[in-house]
């Protein structure tokens, strides 16, 4: 496998791009600090290292308790609308 190739699967597996690519954040600034703050939850644990990599078949969702689910909400429904 090149090594290019190699580095981005690398980067697209980190627990913080995938919160941003699933629309839970606005930025990927924005979805490392959910990670950082213990709102992510994989495979039903705390995750807050946001350079996690995950593997395939892991479950990533927003903790229940978590007092941000308006802010994700709107992220999501951004991330939904497609531009002109």
């Amino acid at each position: 496998m090149p090594t290019g190739t190699a580095l981005l699967e690398l980067l697209e597996r980190r627990l913080d791009n995938i919160v941003f690519r699933l629309g839970f954040a606005v930025t990927r600034r924005q979805a490392r600090q959910l990670v950082g703050h213990g709102h992510i939850r994989v495979d039903g644990r705390r995750a807050t290292i946001c350079s996690m990599r995950l593997k395939d078949g892991q479950t990533v969702m927003l903790a229940p308790d978590a007092p941000i689910a308006a802010i994700v909400r709107d992220a999501t429904e951004l991330a939904t609308r497609v531009p002109g």
